[in-house]
């Protein structure tokens, strides 16, 4: 079993219902700027490491997620009087097992989209050291850890608190599959939806990345381990970034 032993800093909610408010209301502003960010790279693409896809432009990676998804609510979070280290300062009961199990999660995130190895395999002489290490670095610094704090440690945890485990969960997978919807909508082209698509788009992305959702909220109401969250989420996107530094379309 994986355990995690927190202290009474580490779980208190100082004032739910107004934390809930606060971070409720910024969920769905941050639709709002990723709309905008979306409306900015159609129009003005700013793309890094030679790579096409939307998720790599520069007004996605630093304003939509490292700004606006994890410096933001971060200041929002400790300007609530926490202190940072309640938020990533886990104490765990046995560092070994939590170690082990944080690397089977990241192993499961990696084989969840093993269909991209035939292609990227076909392409292997082109892959070097220093794009591992980007597509690593990059899903776990714009997605696996701004979306699981935001929208696991901090939105679920609250509306767990005020309202039970099920709408926690329920509620917190809404918001995280909503915001990508503007992004897919104006600038996806490919099995996550066709740009101006309504319905492709919500059965290619919104619908499964609200599944994923539950199925992350679902672990962090559990486990209460966000490392175990982000090592499955990095995973997830390892395969999908490095296929974009190679140029393989999906």
């Amino acid at each position: 079993m994986i355990q995690t032993e927190f202290s009474a800093e580490q779980t208190a909610i100082i004032h739910p219902e107004t934390e809930l408010l606060i971070f409720g209301s910024y969920a769905g502003l941050y639709c709002i700027i990723i709309w905008i960010c979306s409306l900015l790279i159609k129009n003005y693409p700013i793309p890094l490491f030679g790579c096409q896809g939307f998720g790599n432009d520069l007004w996605y990676l630093l304003f939509a997620k490292i700004i606006f998804l994890l410096i933001i609510p971060i200041f929002i979070y400790c300007n609530r009087g926490y202190n940072l280290s309640s938020l990533l300062q886990w104490k765990f009961q046995s560092k070994g097992k939590n170690t082990i199990a944080t690397a089977l999660f990241l192993t499961l995130g990696l084989l969840i989209n093993h269909n991209y190895l035939p292609r990227i395999i076909e392409v292997k002489d082109h892959i070097n050291i220093m794009m591992v290490l980007i597509s690593f670095l990059i899903p776990l610094l714009t997605a696996a850890i701004p979306e699981e704090i935001f929208y696991r440690v901090i939105l679920q945890t609250r509306i767990e608190k005020l309202f039970g485990r099920t709408i926690g969960i329920f509620c917190s997978s809404i918001a995280f599959s909503l915001f990508h919807f503007p992004s897919r909508f104006f600038l996806s082209n490919d099995m996550e939806g066709v740009a101006g698509n309504v319905l492709s788009v919500m059965m290619g992305t919104v619908f499964p990345i609200f599944i994923a959702g539950l199925i992350f909220g679902l672990l962090w109401s559990k486990f209460k381990n966000m490392y175990l969250l982000i090592a499955l989420h990095a995973g997830i996107d390892f395969f999908p970034q490095l296929a974009d530094l190679l140029g393989i379309k999906t």
